[in-house]
């Protein structure tokens, strides 16, 4: 029993000395905070007036494809011609702020350009959701409410000390500069205008690549601030390319002279405004700052921004249009 007993306590022994071994050895190892873990910064994703998914529900199947932009997927709305007469295609960008199934001006014209005779293509274009730095409200409160607070307690103090005498702001403790945390980087998923327009570009890019090139002509045509943005796709198209601008306008952020990007176009091009449209983009082209000598210019037609499917006053003009200009070139 005796020699049990040793060989039993021996053992116990050995454990305990194993035991404390591995605690040593641990806490020669710096422990590790969670709360100072780094985690890789999640990147904004694209932001969309109409989720592309969505928007596809609406759709017919058959009248969609999908284009991959910036790893993205974007949806592109389809309409066959119903005429007889097959006469060419439109690819159409939407407004910022809407998508192809919008009902103020890009779906009744596309539907109406089908109905004359034209393949229609409206892409889905994220919305221009750049990075900036704002001052939160909250911070700029709080901030506001602390100096309140200080101010308070200063007086107190004087009240308690005797001392009567007014507390001049200018000699009192300035007050401590504002935290990092009032200036918040908004989730932005465009660091700048010019990362928009690269990206609006290879959206032209891949739209195109769904048009089956043939003898008829591919109008491209944006209505308000896309007018500015497809400006520089015009480069991957030929100068015989009809452009049609509806209600163009200049976004605040442009980043590149208008002026001298519209002396540069060779390409024809239609303009379509409102009567009281002052834009700066309608005043150059009334200055006749386009170098194309195909141009149009009516501020007529298009009545309120809007176009009702009913009314096929500007599909026509635009065809119309299209069809002059081709028997011109021949």
């Amino acid at each position: 029993m005796k020699t049990f007993y040793l060989v039993k306590q021996t053992f116990t022994f050995i454990i305990l000395a194993s035991a404390l071994t591995a605690t040593a050895e641990q806490s020669d190892v710096e422990s590790v905070d969670p709360s100072a873990e780094t985690l890789p910064e999640q990147s904004a994703k694209i932001r969309f007036i109409a989720a592309p998914k969505k928007l596809a529900l609406n759709i017919d199947n058959k009248s969609i494809s999908w284009i991959n932009v910036l790893n993205e997927q974007h949806l592109v709305f389809k309409r066959s011609f119903k005429s007889r007469i097959y006469r060419g295609n439109v690819i159409l960008f939407h407004a910022p702020g809407e998508n192809p199934l919008h009902n103020r001006l890009i779906n009744p014209l596309s539907s109406q350009m089908s109905d004359l005779g034209w393949n229609t293509f409206s892409s889905n274009i994220g919305f221009p959701d750049f990075q900036r730095k704002i001052k939160t409200v909250e911070t700029i409160e709080q901030n506001q409410s602390s100096q309140q607070d200080s101010e308070q307690q200063a007086l107190s103090e004087q009240k308690a000390t005797g001392n009567e005498e007014p507390v001049n702001p200018q000699e009192s403790d300035k007050p401590e500069p504002e935290p990092e945390s009032a200036i918040n980087k908004t989730e932005g998923f465009f660091k700048a205008d010019s990362s928009f327009q690269e990206y609006f570009s290879l959206i032209c890019q891949e739209t195109l690549k769904l048009v089956k090139i043939t003898e008829e002509p591919t109008i491209i045509l944006a209505d308000g601030e896309a007018a500015y943005w497809i400006l520089d796709c015009l480069k991957q198209m030929s100068p015989n390319t009809p452009i049609v601008i509806i209600e163009p306008s200049v976004p605040f952020f442009a980043y590149q002279k208008l002026d001298s990007t519209l002396e540069s176009i060779d390409n024809p091009i239609f303009t379509l405004a409102t009567e009281n449209n002052d834009d700066y983009f309608v005043e150059l082209i009334k200055q006749q700052k386009l170098r194309s000598t195909k141009r149009r210019f009516n501020q007529s037609a298009l009545i309120n921004s809007k176009i009702n499917i009913e009314n096929t006053t500007i599909a026509k003009l635009i065809t119309g249009w299209v069809k002059n200009i081709n028997s011109e070139s021949q």
